[in-house]
């Protein structure tokens, strides 16, 4: 399956609506991985290859010598990981919706995921959590985010990391 020509015109115009997204230029064909908290032991993401930046209904043209590719998506994937780890069960309802009853999922997404990934329990705001709007300030959300996930609360706190490791 192939794109249209008359499509890429589309495409362009879609992109360029998307503040968050820039043309696409196949020439990025090399990722960069970006390391939690700085250390080549924990995490990590890959950015900038150009096909991160194809809109999701035109992500099924992507092929790769000919040959045609399938996207995954992991729905709340570190929530997942997290009770599984722990032998818990996530249950049905989304782990960010039911923090809040559904209300600032993307916020509550970005909070539940920079605790995930601290060192330490995190007492202050992370730097690049933006919660204007909303009636709470980062202790109350933080508390929230706790109680929502009660069975895997301490991994959030992360009170002792090594320890809970060696009693997981």
């Amino acid at each position: 399956m192939r794109i249209e020509d008359t499509e890429v015109a589309k495409l362009a115009a879609r992109i360029k609506q998307d503040e968050d997204k820039e043309p696409i230029d196949l020439s990025k064909r090399t990722l960069t991985r970006m390391f939690t908290n700085g250390s080549f032991e924990e995490g990590g993401r890959f950015y900038r290859g150009w096909w991160q930046n194809v809109p999701s209904e035109y992500r099924k043209f992507i092929t790769i010598d000919e040959g045609v590719t399938t996207e995954y998506d992991f729905s709340q994937l570190s929530p997942h990981m997290l009770y599984f780890a722990y032998n818990h069960k996530l249950g049905e309802v989304d782990a960010y919706d039911r923090v809040l009853d559904g209300e600032h999922r993307d916020i509550v997404k970005q909070a539940f995921n920079a605790m995930v990934q601290a060192k330490s329990p995190l007492n202050r705001i992370p730097d690049k959590l933006n919660m204007d709007g909303m009636e709470m300030d980062w202790g109350e959300l933080r508390q929230r985010i706790l109680d929502a996930h009660k069975p895997i609360q301490d991994h959030l706190l992360r009170w002792d990391r090594e320890q809970a490791t060696i009693q997981g």
